[in-house]
Parts: structure tokens; sequence; C-alpha cells
């Protein structure tokens, strides 16, 4: 059921044909958005084909806010809420999701509220996402991309525990900055092709296990000096760099690693590939 339809939301939609600017599109624009009338917690589900995303904390009025702009030819919006559960993005109408030759490709950029504890779920296809979850409340985080390149940043610690995160990437660049602030206590990334980095900076309020497991490609991984870590490795094929790290068995340990505060687990199975250890100043 169409979000503008089924409740009182505030809705603005501006729907223009521009086939002769943009090489043939109907090319349309819709804004959508809800305000935060006390809602305690909400499941997000994004979904966004191909293009570009941006996704932001919201100001403490707004629920969830979303502006799209797609090729109505190729794309769908779509716009679902029941109540504790929001469904927004932008789907192809069929297989074939090719951009227009010399067309414009779609943008979705999504504002969620910093003020209800979410459980944020994200699906993107192809292209490129900026996504910064820095203050919100996250209770629960799934982000699964294809062939895109990909940053996620905790910019603010947030405010929830976050008992376990997943980030699964296809043939993709994906970055991941200041995991300190996901306040999470277990995280998975399952890589296709491609290069992973993970930093380690952040406000640290519990210790963290990380699993990595990667087809073929490079890991990063910045770690803060003030932090131990334990790296586990479970491959004879891929190179690996840990300046400064002692082995024991198949572990290597920071030289901190028993009198450290905060305390990071990392186990990485890999087919094929390098990682990298980088101390941050």
């Amino acid at each position: 059921t169409p979000l503008r339809a089924a409740l009182p939301i505030a809705v603005v939609a501006a729907f223009a044909s521009t086939a002769s600017a943009t090489a043939g599109q109907d090319w349309r624009t819709e804004t959508v958005s809800r305000q935060f009338v006390g809602q305690e917690r909400l499941a997000v589900d994004l979904r966004h084909a191909v293009g570009t995303l941006r996704v932001r904390p919201a100001n403490t009025r707004t629920l969830f806010s979303m502006n799209l702009a797609y090729d109505a030819d190729v794309f769908r919006a779509v716009t679902d809420f029941d109540g504790d559960r929001v469904t927004l993005g932008l789907e192809g109408r069929d297989r074939d999701l090719r951009i227009k030759k010399g067309g414009r490709t779609p943008e979705m950029d999504v504002r969620l509220s910093p003020t209800v504890a979410l459980n944020l779920s994200l699906d993107f296809g192809a292209g490129r996402a900026d996504v910064d979850l820095g203050g919100l409340r996250l209770s629960g985080l799934d982000i699964e991309t294809a062939a895109s390149e990909t940053r996620l940043d905790v910019s603010q610690p947030n405010r929830e525990i976050l008992r376990s995160a997943s980030v699964a990437v296809g043939a993709a660049q994906f970055t991941a900055e200041r995991i300190g602030n996901l306040n999470a206590e277990r995280l998975s990334v399952d890589a296709g092709v491609g290069h992973v980095v993970l930093s380690l900076e952040g406000s640290w309020q519990r210790d963290l296990d990380i699993e990595v497991e990667m087809g073929v490609g490079a890991i990063e991984i910045r770690v803060p000096r003030d932090l131990g870590l334990k790296l586990v490795k479970e491959s004879f094929l891929t190179a690996l760099d840990a300046p400064e790290m002692e082995r024991d068995g198949d572990a290597w340990y920071s030289p901190d690693w028993t009198s450290a505060e905060r305390r990071i687990t990392i186990d990485v199975e890999a087919a094929f590939g390098a990682i990298e250890v980088v101390w941050l100043r």
C-alpha cells in the first residue's frame, strides 16, 4: 500500500516528465516524511537498486524522511509504513536496470530519527553509498551491497547496545569508519571480491568480536594504539602484514593485548588475498 494513501503522513511528490533534457527519461522526484510523535522503536528496511544512496540522522522532530529522484520508465518508488515498520527505496520495474545512454542515475537521500531505537536493514545494489549512522539508536544492523563503493561511518556513539551487526559485500569496495562507536558485541563481514577497510577508531564501551569471511581481495585493518588486538588467520594463501604483533599458533597478538582496557578479536577466513594491519598514531 502506498505510504501516502494509507496514513496521515507528510508527503510531497513532484512528478516531472523531462524527456528532452534527460535522454528520454521520465524523471521524477518524490519526498516522503513522517513526524516523530513518541514512537519507541522502528524497523527500517532501505532498498536502493542502483545509483547514489545517502543516509544520515534526522532532526529530533522527524521519524524518517526520503528524497528520491529516478527514471519512472525503469524504476518505481517503494514507500510502505505500518506503525512500527517502514520500507523505503527504489526497485526496478523488471530485470533490465540499464541506465539510458546520457541519462541521469537515481539518487536516494534518507534521514532517520536519532530518538527511536532502530532495527536497520539496508540492501544496496550498484553505485555509491555514503552512510553515516552517527548518533542513531541502533538495536540491529544488517547491510548488504552488490557491485558498489560503500562508505559506512559511525561519526557519533550509538546509544543502544548492538548485540550483532552484519555486512555482506559483493564485488565491491567497502569502508567502515569509527567502528568503535557502533557499541556492538559482534560484527560479521562477508565479502566476495574487492577491498575492505575496517577502521577501529571511536569511543569503545565494550570488547568486540569481528568475523571476516572473504573470497578474493584485500583487507586493511586500522587500529588505534590503545586497543588490544588479536588476529586469527585461517588461510595459507593469504598474505599477512601485521607489524609489531606477536604470533602464537594461528593467532597474532598486539604487544599490549593482556593489559589493554578494550580488546578486539578479528577472525579472518580468506580464500586468496592480503591482510594488512595499520597502526594509527
